[in-house]
């Protein structure tokens, strides 16, 4: 898949549509769709990285406290080795970052689930229109005979 950046700010602006834009809508949607998913899955690659990071930065700490420890005969606790870990800076930085991924990985669902709500929508107008269509022609036919009909009766009843 390609390594595209994906403009969500331009993507979601495109959500909304006229009931005149309905065609255009529906013909643009799967592109939108898809744009939704490519940044879906870029977030779910950043967020995977970000706690893989994380992760691995505290089996390091937390390794090489005991080795020290072991090395110089000390004894430590999990509580120290935790709150060493913690308050270690690069460990919260690291922290941060996965925290902000997953951030940005919720928001991702949500704009996948923005462009299924609108091609759910699309497809409602859509049976609509297909329901309405048949109603309109047979009223547009009703009205052509009504109009034949009076035009009929302003020749035969003239001034009336």
């Amino acid at each position: 898949m390609a390594k595209r950046e994906v403009d969500v700010s331009a993507l979601l602006d495109l959500v909304p549509f006229s009931p005149e834009g309905v065609v255009e809508a529906a013909c643009g949607n799967t592109a939108l769709y898809v744009d939704a998913i490519r940044h879906r899955l870029r977030c779910l690659e950043r967020t995977s990285s970000a706690k893989r990071a994380w992760e691995t930065a505290c089996a390091e700490k937390d390794l090489q406290l005991r080795q020290r420890a072991r090395a110089s005969g000390d004894k430590i606790t999990e509580g120290f080795i935790d709150a060493t870990i913690l308050l270690d800076k690069k460990i919260t930085a690291l922290a941060k970052e996965h925290e902000l991924a997953e951030v940005h990985d919720e928001y991702s669902k949500l704009i996948v689930k923005v462009f299924e709500m609108r091609r759910d929508l699309l497809h409602d107008v859509t049976m609509m229109v297909c329901r309405e269509y048949p109603m309109v022609k047979m009223a547009e036919a009703a009205a052509d005979r009504m109009a034949a009909e009076r035009a009929k009766l302003r020749k035969r009843f003239p001034g009336g």
